[in-house]
């Protein structure tokens, strides 16, 4: 691609700038395919060349050379035979994601096994686990992609309360914009870990740990097909101010509870329980980003006896306390 002013300096401007000092060239290629979120395409290969310019503000000899690779087009035909990186970026649509590319998948291995680091944001992850390059470790993808994901990759281990889970040879990031904390990750990785700071702070970017989970919502699902799982999950809305145990669920739908729970995880993917209280959670999230409720009315209103055990599951769930959280996202006006 195109270098200006921030792009990285040849190799003998850089060794006359930096002496004997060798100069570590990281070739990244960072795949476009079909649907491809292009400001993370074009974002991820800007922040690389940013890198650069505060290598050379600290007298670090890395040196980041990001281009891309269409795909298929040039799968087969790219010049560049070994790679430090491959990044999968986010995607605006399934077309180039949602299904199986055999040949994808073989390039994808082929440059793992010579000894490129493969990552992969948001919708990426499906592109790196459909290349078998999991090897049952855990992925993580953008939250509202969790269902779809294991669907397609039942013995895939997900993770989608990270924003970014790194195994070594290969990293997934969760979330549309996860693809900065990949960028992060990467200049760290193959560059070095004083250059994130600087970077983050030329880019006004918060490089503090984040986790997905903060941000992640709980939305139902109705279309699963089982008209009385959906009773009942319109039901629950409307009975959060109180206890509800499985045996009434199971009473409600004229079910066992055993033939409940089978039902009820065949068509949400959850226990009656944990559906319940995802629902609750829920529910206190938005009340802590609206309204000026303590928390302790918040848990009594949703149900919670114990105000204690309220917030224990909230903060399991959310990853902030629920004073956190309400500094962090409540609305202003």
């Amino acid at each position: 691609m195109a270098q200006d002013e921030t792009g990285p300096l040849s190799t003998e401007q850089a060794q006359a700038q930096f002496g004997q000092q060798p100069i570590k060239e990281r070739h990244i290629a960072i795949l476009a395919y079909p649907g491809v979120l292009n400001s993370a395409l074009h974002g991820l290969a800007e922040m690389l060349l940013l890198a650069n310019r505060c290598a050379a503000e600290q007298g670090l000899p890395w040196r980041f050379y990001p281009e891309f690779v269409t795909w298929p087009a040039q799968i087969q035909t790219q010049t560049q035979s070994r790679w430090d990186a491959v990044l999968l970026p986010p995607a605006m649509d399934d077309s180039g994601y949602g299904q199986e590319n055999e040949a994808l998948s073989q390039w994808l291995r082929q440059c793992h096994g010579q000894g490129a680091l493969i990552a992969s944001a948001c919708a990426g992850a499906f592109l790196l686990a459909a290349a078998g390059l999991d090897s049952g470790r855990p992925l993580t993808t953008h939250w509202g992609l969790e269902a779809a994901f294991r669907q397609r990759f039942a013995k895939a281990k997900l993770d989608c309360g990270q924003i970014l889970i790194d195994q070594g040879d290969i990293i997934s990031a969760g979330g549309m914009m996860s693809w900065l904390e990949l960028g992060f990750a990467l200049v760290a990785r193959l560059g070095d870990p004083s250059l994130v700071s600087q970077l983050g702070k030329l880019l006004v970017v918060d490089t503090g740990v984040r986790e997905q989970r903060f941000y992640r919502r709980f939305e139902a699902k109705l279309n699963h097909g089982d008209s009385a799982i959906a009773g009942l999950q319109t039901w629950l809305e409307q009975q959060l101010h109180g206890p509800i145990s499985v045996v009434a669920m199971a009473g409600y739908c004229h079910m066992t509870p055993r033939t409940l729970q089978r039902r009820f995880l065949k068509a949400t993917g959850l226990q009656p329980a944990q559906y319940l209280l995802e629902l609750r959670m829920q529910r206190a999230r938005e009340r802590l980003e609206s309204g000026n409720d303590s928390f302790e009315r918040i848990a009594t209103e949703l149900g919670y006896e114990d105000v204690s055990a309220c917030r224990r599951a909230f903060t399991r769930l959310c990853g902030l306390s629920p004073g956190e959280y309400r500094r962090r996202f409540r609305r202003s006006g």
